[in-house]
């Protein structure tokens, strides 16, 4: 087999071997470069993978996400923006090397690629140099993760600052997956040595399209064989209070984005992958806007304190030290959805607003599994609207990840329960809980749509009406959709 048959990007364009370069030149395996010859490929990605980046939660309206994961409407775009990795103190982060967010299982993984002579570790994302190179590498420093080559996606190869216009650099690759493909393609090309590649990716369309690659390249004797492993982890999620933060933080930038357009009287551009949301938010600022969505209980801090005084006297130190590895999130629990369209809703309403309270007794405290601790409390027989409500059992979470507060029931396991001479009784109140939709100043039509639920469909029924419009044009005559069945040819 010759190295040319590697070459299955015989395409490559300028700026993607300019890109693919620069991520070689400060790779530490070229930069300590030997005699070794390795014989497997071992590629890690990154979010959900090796690193449980945070999502965004039912805190969050559908709108809002979809906007703010939208590029260029409110921002670069949830997965281009350095707020989606913004998790705190980066010092006291980077002390405690960003623990309780790694997927142990998988780090552990990689740290034996690592240390196997025989293979060539390398940590590969869609994530882009600009902004996440050197909080990526951060992370991976303090966790003592030395992959032979990080590789993020070189997009845009020169950044343009071209007023407040966001992604304006030239465009080397498509979209991640063209990226990974002629990443991994160059390296084989480099490394003749190479002949199996092992893969660990959390989306499942990626891992399907990967295992059809390498299973062609095993066909065409590139390689010997391949693996993808599909990674299905829990989403560690945001802090509540550092979500919403998170979202006040990308809308108050927006909006000083569009006080310098208003000012300057910026021009929308042209050449941009969905016009329809920057033509949208170009000059409008957004609103962060609070939506009643359930009926919750919360904690006062004396009973908190009275709660954490059980837990400490109950369970051994050592399991409370693992579990406070996660926030606490046991102070505001949602015990019910409310439609406020209904009169269920507006009672449901009235009950919260009118602060009253709910007494609970303890009947046991629980690992969440995969990890974190939590009680299971029952609802006192003689409060009435415990019935109405259908509620008679609360699984209350204490530390977790943030992700899973709402899910805790699925994975408990009692460690401990209390003697019936002795119960522990704690009381809540009745509150609202609430979830953040955007607005616009001036206000949102409602027919904007976002980006990610009817945009495509639009650009491609588009598509296929000019297409075939052209096609009417050439024929002189009125499309027949009985002529294509039949065969016919005019």
């Amino acid at each position: 087999m010759t190295n040319t048959s590697r070459s299955g990007h015989r395409n490559i364009t300028t700026a993607q071997r300019e890109a693919i370069d620069t991520l070689y030149e400060n790779a530490r395996y070229y930069q300590h470069k030997n005699d070794a010859k390795p014989t497997v490929l071992d590629i890690f990605d990154f979010d959900s993978t090796l690193f449980m980046s945070p999502l965004m939660s039912h805190i969050c309206s559908k709108t809002l996400n979809s906007i703010v994961l939208a590029e260029g409407a409110i921002g670069p775009g949830w997965w281009r923006d350095i707020n989606s990795l913004t998790l705190g103190d980066n010092t006291k982060l980077q002390q405690s090397a960003w623990d309780s967010y790694w997927n142990d299982e998988v780090v552990e993984e990689a740290r034996r690629s690592i240390e196997d002579s025989n293979k060539l570790t390398v940590m590969l994302t869609g994530r882009r140099v600009h902004p996440f190179g050197k909080i990526i590498t951060s992370m991976l420093e303090a966790k003592g993760l030395q992959f032979d080559i990080v590789a993020l996606r070189p997009d845009p190869v020169d950044l343009i600052e071209e007023g407040t216009l966001f992604n304006s650099g030239i465009q080397a690759f498509n979209n991640t997956m063209e990226f990974k493909k002629t990443f991994l393609l160059d390296v084989m090309q480099r490394e003749p040595s190479l002949r199996r590649i092992v893969m660990y990716d959390d989306r499942k369309n990626h891992v399907a399209k990967f295992e059809q690659w390498i299973d062609q390249l095993v066909a065409q004797g590139v390689l010997d064989s391949g693996k993808v492993f599909h990674i299905v982890s829990p989403p560690r999620g945001f802090d509540p209070g550092r979500e919403l933060a998170c979202m006040k933080r990308i809308i108050d930038e927006h909006n000083k984005r569009v006080d310098i357009r208003r000012l300057k009287t910026e021009s929308i551009p042209e050449d941009v992958e969905d016009r329809h949301a920057i033509v949208t938010w170009w000059t409008r600022k957004a609103i962060l806007k609070p939506v009643i969505s359930s009926l919750n209980i919360t904690f006062t801090e004396s009973e908190t304190d009275k709660l954490l005084a059980q837990v400490e006297s109950s369970v051994t130190s050592h399991t409370i030290q693992n579990a406070k590895r996660f926030p606490f999130v046991g102070d505001d629990i949602i015990l019910k959805p409310i439609d406020k369209d209904t009169q269920y809703g507006q009672e449901l309403i009235k009950l919260a607003q009118a602060n009253e309270t709910l007494k609970l007794q303890i009947l046991s405290i629980g690992e969440v599994s995969p990890d974190g601790l939590a009680l299971e409390a029952q609802v006192e027989d003689n409060q009435l609207y415990s019935k109405d409500l259908g509620v008679s059992k609360i699984y209350i979470p204490l530390w977790c990840r943030p992700a899973l507060k709402d899910k805790v029931q699925e994975g408990y396991r009692p460690i401990w329960t209390p003697s019936d001479e002795a119960p522990t009784i704690m009381s809540g109140h009745f509150c609202l809980g609430y979830t953040y939709d955007i607005d616009g100043d001036p206000p949102l039509q409602k027919t904007v749509r976002p980006r990610y639920t009817n945009y495509h469909q639009h650009r491609y029924n588009d598509k296929r009406h000019q297409q075939r419009s052209s096609r009417n044009r050439n024929n002189h005559l009125p499309y027949n959709k009985n002529d294509r069945r039949r065969g016919n040819k005019k």
